[in-house]
């Protein structure tokens, strides 16, 4: 599947489920691919992730099964909401999270 094709996946889907390793206490690849592609996200809560999006109007986060059951059924209930969400994380992505940002950060860090 291609970049473009991939975009339009998550573009198209009422929800993006973004389920992270156990160990793992951060972001992932699929959480910026899909923010960027303008996705609504539900995503595996991590204290990390907070300072990354705003965990109610950019992205979903959820603490549990029952959890995730209460905030994907409101995802597909209202795709209103969806839009409105995957707008938002698109904007925070685009305009913080490229690895353009990544790399202006990392050199200015290093000089």
């Amino acid at each position: 599947m291609t970049r473009d094709e991939k975009a339009r996946v998550f573009q198209q889907s009422r929800a993006v489920l973004n389920n992270l390793h156990p160990a793992e206490n951060g972001a992932n690849c699929r959480l910026f691919e899909a923010a960027a592609s303008g996705a609504a996200i539900l995503c595996e809560h991590r204290e990390p992730i907070a300072d990354l999006f705003d965990c109610e109007t950019e992205i979903i986060t959820y603490e549990s099964y029952a959890d995730l059951l209460v905030k994907a059924r409101r995802l597909l209930a209202d795709p209103g909401f969806g839009r409105t969400l995957g707008a938002a994380a698109s904007h925070r992505a685009l305009s913080e999270h490229t690895y353009q940002h990544r790399l202006r950060r990392i050199l200015t860090d290093l000089v």
